[in-house]
C-alpha cells in the first residue's frame, strides 16, 4: 500500500462552457451537484457568498456561490500620504461581474436546484477559462486550504516549495494551448508566505487588540511557571515607553551565559522595549533581582551607564563587572590610531610599527598575572611612551581607574573563560535569522510567541540532549587549545604522566604531571567515575576543561562530570502550611549550627601551628596547599551566594 502524495494534485481545465440561456437551471441529485460543482471550480474560481441550513423550513438548505471578480475597487490609500510612500500595488481583480450561481434543496426532494448565471461580465472580453482569467484571479478555495493545511502541519516554505515543484517532463506539457494547467504553477511565494502568516496571526494574536493580546500572553505564560513585567518604564511615561520582561521557570536558577552542560550560549531572559535609556536596564535588574536571580559576574560593552545601572539594581550583591575584551579592543584601537602621534615619521611603515609596538605592550598590561606585575608595565608604559600626552591622558583618565573590570590581574575568580559578550551577538544574530525571518517589523504579541514557544524549547531540548550524552559538549577556543596540546603528546611520553590513585575512601584521584614544571603534579578529584575537578591554576581560575583533565581522559575510563539534574527545577517562593514553614526554620537553625562548629573546629586543629614551623612546612606539598585554598574559596563564594545582604566592607567592582 503506497503513502498518498503529499503534492497538490488540482488541476485548472481551460475548455469553455455556454448554455442556451441565462440563467440556466439545472436540477441534479446530491452526488451530480458536487460532482457538478467541482468542475465548475476547476473553470473558475467561485466564493461562497452566503450559506443557510434549516431543516424546519421547506428548504433543507441553500448556497450561493458568486465569481472571483464581483463588486468594485475600494482605495484605502491615505489621501495624505506622498506617492513616493505609497506602495506599489496591482490592479484590483474587482470589476462587478455578475456571474453567480444558487443552488437549493427541498426539504420533501431528493433533486438539487441550480439556478446558474453563467454570463461573466467586466472581464467579459477575457474568456473566462482562459489562462488570462486564470492570471488575474486569485487562487481556488481548495488551493488555499491546501496551503493552510501544510503550514498548519509544520511544513516551512522550502517544503512547500517542495511540493508543488514540476518535474521537466510535466513542465514541457504546459503550453497555452492545453486544456489542462495544474493550479500549482499559479502558487507564487506570496501565497506561501500568505499562508505562513495567517497561521502566525491565529498563533500569535490571542485577542483582536495588542495589548489584550500581550495581557493574555502573560496570563497564559504566568499560569506555566513564567516570571513576567510589563509596565511603563519609570521616567519614560511622557513618551509612552514600555518594559517588556520574560524570564522562563529553567532559567530563574542560571547564572551563566554560558550553559555548563552544552556548553553553549544560551538565553537567560528577554526584555523587550521601545526605548533606550538608563532606567530601562536598572528597572530590568531590579525585577530580575526579584526573580531570584543572584549574578556573580555581568560582562558589558566598557559602558559606564550600563555600569552604573548594575550597581543602583545590585546594591547589596557583590557583582564583578568584566569588561568585553572584543569592545575594550575596539576602543583601544581607535584611539591608539587617533591620539598617538607620529613625530619624523613620514614612512607609513614606521607608523604602522609604533601602533603595532603599542598595542603589544597594551596587550601584556591587559594579560598581567598579578597587581605588581600590571602595575610594573603600566610604569613601563608611561617612560616608554612619555612622548605621546594625549595617549597616556586617555589611558589615566578612562581605563586605570577601572582596571579592575578589564585586567587579567583582577579576573581571577572563576567566569568560564567567557571574556566576550559575543554570546549575546551570536545569539541575536541566531533570533533574526532562523526565528524572525526577514519580516523584522513584528507585532510585540508574536515576539512572545517566538521566544515562548520556539525559542525556549529549542534551547531547553539541546540542554537535554547533552545531559542524556546524545550531544557532545561544545568546547570553546581556550578549551580547544588544551585539548590539543593534550593529543599532541606522544603516547609514550603523555603514559608517564598520568597516575591513578586509589584513595582509603571510595573515590578515586588522578595526578597529572605539568606540561611545563617537571616534579609537579596537579590532583584530578574522581567522583562516582566522573572527572569534577583540577587543582591547576587554568581550571581553578576559569573552571573550563584543562589540558590535565584531556590528558587523563585518554588513559582512563573516566568521563567529564556533567550535572545531573537536566532541567532546573523552579524554586518555590512561597509556602502555605504554616507548620512546614516552622519546621523548615528549625531544620535550618540547626544547619547552621552545624555548619558553625564545624568552621570553629578547623580554625582549632595543629595544622596552623605546623605551618608556623620550617621544617613541618616543608612536609606540605604545594598541591594539597592549593587544593586547600580552592575549597576555602568555593566556600567563601558559596557563603556569599547563601547570604541575603553582604557586609559594609565589600567593595562593588
Amino acid at each position: 500500500m503506497s503513502a498518498p502524495s503529499l503534492k497538490l494534485q488540482l488541476e485548472r481545465l481551460l475548455i469553455p462552457e455556454t448554455y442556451e440561456s441565462d440563467p440556466h437551471t439545472l436540477e441534479l441529485s446530491p452526488n451530480e451537484w458536487e460532482a457538478w460543482f467541482q468542475r465548475q471550480q476547476q473553470k473558475v474560481t467561485w466564493r461562497l457568498k452566503a450559506q443557510q441550513d434549516n431543516s424546519r423550513s421547506k428548504v433543507l438548505w441553500t448556497q450561493r456561490w458568486e465569481c472571483d471578480h464581483p463588486g468594485s475597487p475600494r482605495d484605502r490609500r491615505k489621501p495624505d500620504l506622498s506617492p513616493r510612500n505609497r506602495r506599489t500595488r496591482n490592479g484590483s481583480i474587482k470589476v462587478g461581474c455578475k456571474a453567480r450561481l444558487h443552488a437549493s434543496q427541498a426539504v420533501d426532494s431528493d433533486k438539487v436546484t441550480v439556478v446558474y448565471h453563467w454570463r461573466h461580465t467586466g472581464h467579459d472580453s477575457v474568456d473566462p477559462t482562459s489562462l488570462d482569467n486564470m492570471r488575474g484571479s486569485r487562487n481556488p478555495n481548495v488551493v488555499r486550504a491546501w496551503l493552510d493545511d501544510k503550514v498548519h502541519n509544520g511544513f516551512d516554505q522550502k517544503a512547500i516549495k517542495a511540493f508543488i515543484r514540476m518535474s521537466p517532463e510535466e513542465l514541457a506539457q504546459i503550453t497555452p494551448d492545453a486544456d489542462v494547467v495544474p493550479c500549482s504553477i499559479k502558487i507564487s511565494p506570496m501565497d506561501i508566505y500568505n499562508a505562513v502568516r495567517h497561521k502566525i496571526d491565529i498563533d500569535t494574536r490571542l485577542a483582536p487588540q495588542l495589548n489584550e493580546s500581550i495581557e493574555e500572553w502573560l496570563k497564559k505564560l504566568n499560569e506555566v511557571g513564567w516570571s513576567t513585567l510589563y509596565e511603563p518604564t519609570p521616567g519614560e511615561e511622557i513618551r509612552n515607553g514600555f518594559t517588556l520582561a520574560l524570564c522562563s521557570p529553567g532559567n530563574k536558577s542560571t547564572v551563566l551565559a554560558r550553559n555548563q552542560v552544552t556548553g553553549r550560549d544560551v538565553p537567560l531572559a528577554f526584555m523587550l522595549t521601545n526605548h533606550e535609556s538608563h532606567f530601562l536596564l536598572e528597572h530590568f535588574l531590579k525585577w530580575l533581582r526579584k526573580c531570584q536571580f543572584a549574578p556573580k559576574t555581568i560582562m558589558i560593552d566598557c559602558s559606564d551607564t550600563e555600569a552604573l545601572a548594575i550597581r543602583k539594581a545590585c546594591p547589596d550583591v557583590v557583582v564583578h563587572i568584566l569588561y568585553c575584551y572584543w569592545h575594550l579592543w575596539q576602543a583601544w584601537d581607535s584611539n591608539i590610531k587617533e591620539k598617538l602621534v607620529f613625530k619624523y615619521m613620514r614612512c607609513k611603515e614606521d607608523c604602522a610599527e609604533l601602533i603595532k609596538d603599542v598595542r603589544k605592550a597594551v596587550a601584556v598590561l591587559l594579560k598581567a598575572k598579578s597587581a605588581e606585575e600590571f602595575d610594573y608595565q603600566w610604569e613601563w608604559i608611561e617612560c616608554e611612551y612619555d612622548d605621546q600626552c594625549a595617549w597616556l591622558k586617555y589611558m589615566r583618565e578612562e581605563w586605570i581607574p577601572k582596571k579592575e573590570r578589564w585586567a587579567g590581574a583582577w579576573r581571577k575568580h572563576a567566569h568560564h573563560g567567557v571574556d566576550t559578550n559575543n554570546f549575546i551577538e551570536s545569539w541575536h544574530s541566531n533570533l533574526k535569522k532562523n526565528y524572525i525571518g526577514r519580516g523584522r517589523r513584528q507585532r510585540i504579541d508574536y515576539i512572545i510567541h517566538i521566544l515562548s514557544q520556539d525559542v525556549v524549547p529549542d534551547y531547553m531540548r539541546a540542554h537535554v540532549r547533552s545531559g542524556l550524552g546524545f550531544r557532545g559538549r561544545h568546547l570553546c577556543e581556550a578549551e580547544m587549545k588544551a585539548k590539543k596540546l593534550a593529543d599532541e603528546l606522544p603516547y609514550a611520553d603523555a603514559s608517564t604522566r598520568v597516575i591513578e590513585l586509589e584513595s582509603e575512601s571510595t573515590d578515586t584521584m588522578v595526578q597529572v604531571e605539568s606540561f611545563t614544571q617537571d616534579d609537579i603534579y596537579y590532583t584530578i578529584t574522581i567522583e562516582e567515575e566522573k572527572i569534577t575537578s583540577c587543582t591547576c591554576s587554568a581550571y581553578t581560575e576559569s573552571l573550563l576543561t584543562c589540558k590535565h583533565i584531556f590528558l587523563a581522559l585518554r588513559f582512563t575510563n573516566y568521563a567529564i562530570f556533567l550535572p545531573h539534574v537536566i532541567i532546573p527545577k523552579r524554586r518555590a517562593v512561597e509556602i502555605d502550611d504554616d507548620e512546614e514553614v516552622e519546621h523548615q526554620r528549625a531544620h535550618k537553625r540547626r544547619l547552621v549550627v552545624k555548619i558553625r562548629n564545624g568552621i570553629a573546629k578547623l580554625d582549632k586543629v595543629d595544622y596552623w601551628v605546623r605551618a608556623e614551623n620550617d621544617d613541618m612546612l616543608d612536609t606540605m606539598s604545594r598541591e594539597s596547599l592549593t587544593r586547600l585554598l580552592s575549597t576555602v574559596d568555593g566556600l567563601c563564594h558559596l557563603s556569599r551566594d547563601t547570604m541575603f545582604s553582604i557586609p559594609d566592607n565589600a567593595t562593588q567592582w
